[in-house]
């Protein structure tokens, strides 16, 4: 079995779902962080990613063959019966997923060296007006470095930029290479949407399923994904209500 689709479209929370490593409520089976909704992922996930070469040796019967753009690169070197691409094509989609990768990525992710881990335990920081902020994340490793006061404008301002690039990569304007130069950060800036499904259906049975009828609408989906409608449900709520406070602490 494989998973495609870029950081941010819940493939770890669903490949939880795919091989039952426990309950919904947190983080099932897997270290992760409840505060941001953010799971690990099925202890079975195999990752591909450019650059990188699969074999048998890694991957068996149980494995889970994952990911992030272009899974096609690596089917002809594993037998792959079936595959779920996540599809953001939609704009209502593709919004959606930035949001949550700005939040997961950007504003919970760890980028601190451990040298400015040790400035910012130092610094005594008061982020209590912050709670959308993990205490090692991009925003706080600027403010600490460049002892600067922090503030809700820094972070709606760089939002709103990522934002900005993201569209503009969306619509082709700059390459891969030129978004990332602009937004100064790999996770949240290449939100590359689309994928190759003819040259993946050569070599196994493709799933495609469209992002905002299993997450945002609810709907069905065809795929076995539709036996987990409920999880699912209250996986998106829990991102819903952290976005929402998120927005409504920068004024958005």
């Amino acid at each position: 079995m494989g998973m495609c689709g870029v950081s941010g479209t819940s493939l770890m929370f669903l490949s939880e779902l795919l091989d039952g490593s426990g309950e919904w409520e947190t983080n099932p089976g897997c270290v992760s962080s409840p505060k941001s909704n953010e799971y690990m992922g099925s202890p079975h996930l195999v990752y591909c990613e450019e650059g990188s070469e699969i074999s048998s040796q890694y991957y068996n019967e149980k494995s889970i063959m994952f990911a992030k753009s272009y899974i096609c690169r690596f089917l002809p070197h594993v037998e792959c019966p079936e595959v779920y691409q996540i599809d953001i094509s939609e704009n209502e989609a593709y919004d959606y997923v930035f949001d949550l990768r700005f939040y997961k990525k950007y504003l919970n992710g760890d980028y601190a060296h451990p040298d400015i881990v040790k400035r910012i335990d130092e610094s005594n920081l008061d982020l209590s007006d912050f709670p959308y902020l993990s205490k090692y994340s991009s925003p706080v490793v600027h403010w600490v470095t460049n002892n600067v006061k922090p503030s809700h404008d820094y972070v709606r301002n760089q939002y709103l930029r990522m934002y900005d690039n993201c569209q503009l990569y969306k619509e082709g304007i700059n390459t891969v290479k030129d978004v990332k130069d602009l937004t100064n950060i790999d996770e949240v800036d290449k939100l590359d949407c689309s994928y190759d499904l003819e040259n993946m259906k050569r070599y196994t049975q493709v799933h495609v399923i469209q992002y905002e009828k299993l997450f945002i609408k609810g709907i069905d989906t065809n795929t076995i994904f539709d036996e987990y409608k409920e999880e699912i449900k209250e996986y998106t709520k829990r991102n819903d209500n952290l976005l929402s406070s998120f927005f409504d602490r920068i004024e958005i």
